[in-house]
């Protein structure tokens, strides 16, 4: 006799919607992620050293194009990390085109597991965390 294929099991309504929640939080992570990398690189192409900032003591209009906030931005930017900060806009750059490229940071992660940790355990056999303090 033959048997048939039983019909696929229904997903749980409450699992399909956390999934769903999630990956909308993901979406919604990596937008605010380039929206801001953007908000930065242009505030930092426009920056103008006559703009009220913190470390300018000036009053009247913002003429950074991202307005005050763009002034404090760049010039806080600026002031902690030089004009090498610039590279930090490429290193975000290429992280959000990265995690798009593997389909996200959930997959990266599991994907990757063995590897993102900061410490090997103590007998660990290629590197223990013990040759940091005394080789």
């Amino acid at each position: 006799m033959a048997s048939r294929k039983g019909a696929p099991a229904k997903a749980d309504w409450r699992t399909v919607f956390r999934q769903s929640i999630a990956r909308s939080l993901v979406i919604g992570a990596a937008a605010a992620l380039a929206l801001f990398t953007l908000f930065l690189t242009l505030a930092l192409v426009t920056y103008d050293s006559t703009d009220a900032a913190l470390n300018t003591a000036a009053h009247g209009a913002a003429a950074n194009w991202m307005g005050s906030a763009g002034a404090w931005f760049a010039d806080l930017g600026l002031a902690i990390g030089g004009v090498g900060i610039a590279l930090l806009l490429g290193g975000l750059v290429t992280l959000g085109l990265g995690l798009r490229a593997v389909g996200g940071w959930e997959t990266f992660v599991t994907a990757n597991a063995d590897r993102l940790h900061m410490l090997l355990p103590r007998d660990h056999p290629e590197l223990p965390w013990t040759v940091l303090f005394g080789g």
